[in-house]
């Protein structure tokens, strides 16, 4: 297959802030947040327009670091860290994988109910990982991967506060058997098969307590009795296709804040 470049954004200036704007609040508002005195590291995997960087720095983080493999999407997250005056803040043009070094193809990918290519989500996966609702173009762009291990290297970090993956079907491949024992709170969202998720989180709870999740068909909330207590494995339906969870390391006790908001 030819290679057809899509580093390009299909949203103009006043559309695109209002989405990193939207991101942004929703970022806030959502997610697992260690309290500020303590924050120092947040690494954002799968950066998009960058609201995410945005939350990170307004939640406390000294160091924030993002990887995203659309080059378009890259530019446009150093635009609004720009147009917000972020500091300390640094964007990487690298797809999140398991092995660092490799070439491979980006599509865009969208479900089938969107009615166009414009939601800048981009996937390096095959349409095999992928939930058969969610398509990919034809066209695609060449990018180079990095590791976890690897981003921990480049951002010369020995723990990872707080880490969020967002990579549309690639987190399997990108946590699946790694070590996370240097990752402290983790804000992932999945987009694959439901035994595919089911033994990524498994895995991750090895070092982890899964904190709260939901699921994206019937937004069916599995809540823990209290903030500081996990939801067992076996409590999930992941035959709902769990969408979102928030996971904290197991030798953390301290209080963490803890909210899900509808988009």
């Amino acid at each position: 297959m030819k290679k057809t470049l899509i580093c390009k954004s299909d949203l103009n200036n006043e559309d695109r802030f209002k989405l990193f704007e939207k991101q942004a609040t929703g970022a806030i508002h959502q997610g697992i947040w260690p309290p500020p005195a303590t924050f120092k590291s947040f690494v954002d995997v799968g950066v998009h327009y960058g609201g995410y960087l945005y939350a990170g720095k307004y939640r406390g983080a000294s160091e924030v670091y993002g990887f995203e493999a659309s080059w378009s999407n890259c530019c446009i997250a150093e635009e609004m860290i720009h147009k917000c005056s972020l500091s300390n803040v640094r964007v990487f043009n690298l797809a999140a994988s398991s092995k660092s070094g490799e070439i491979v193809q980006l599509t865009k990918v969208k479900s089938e109910t969107a009615s166009s290519w414009k939601s800048g989500n981009y996937s390096i996966t095959d349409s095999r990982t992928l939930p058969d609702n969610m398509e990919k173009s034809s066209e695609h762009e060449n990018v180079l991967t990095i590791d976890l291990e690897n981003i921990f290297k480049l951002c010369e970090l020995d723990t990872i506060d707080v880490l969020k993956v967002d990579i549309e079907g690639a987190e399997y491949d990108f946590l699946n058997n790694k070590d996370l024992s240097n990752v402290n709170y983790i804000n992932i969202e999945f987009h694959g098969k439901p035994h595919d998720t089911k033994a990524l989180c498994t895995h991750m709870c090895k070092t982890h307590n899964l904190m709260m999740g939901y699921t994206s068909k019937d937004d069916a909330r599995l809540t823990p009795v209290a903030n500081n207590l996990s939801v067992p494995i076996d409590r999930i339906d992941f035959s709902k296709d769990l969408h979102f969870a928030l996971f904290l390391h197991k030798s953390l006790n301290q209080s963490i804040e803890i909210k899900i908001h509808k988009s």
